[in-house]
């Protein structure tokens, strides 16, 4: 988590990571909310095999944006973790 922005360089997930499950969010978030509007990218590293990011579109409404990343902000409720690094 000590990845930092090209343009500020400054850690850019200050407020640290989450553990998702994939299967969960299908089932408690409505399907047709999420269509075409949440996408999801792989990206395994040394030190984790599952680790992938939720990519939310940019050309959906602010409103709209808020919603589905409170929503999954409450799916990761007991699995955040803090940046060790800010």
């Amino acid at each position: 988590m000590s990845q930092k922005s090209d343009r500020r360089n400054e850690i850019q997930f200050q407020a640290g990571a989450a553990e998702l499950d994939r299967i969960e969010i299908a089932t408690k978030m409505k399907a047709h909310f999420l269509a075409g509007r949440l996408s999801y990218e792989r990206r395994p590293t040394n030190n984790n095999q599952y680790h992938g990011n939720l990519l939310v579109k940019n050309d959906i409404s602010k409103p709209l944006k808020r919603l589905i990343k409170y929503g999954l902000a409450t799916l990761a409720n007991d699995k955040i973790y803090p940046n060790p690094n800010v």
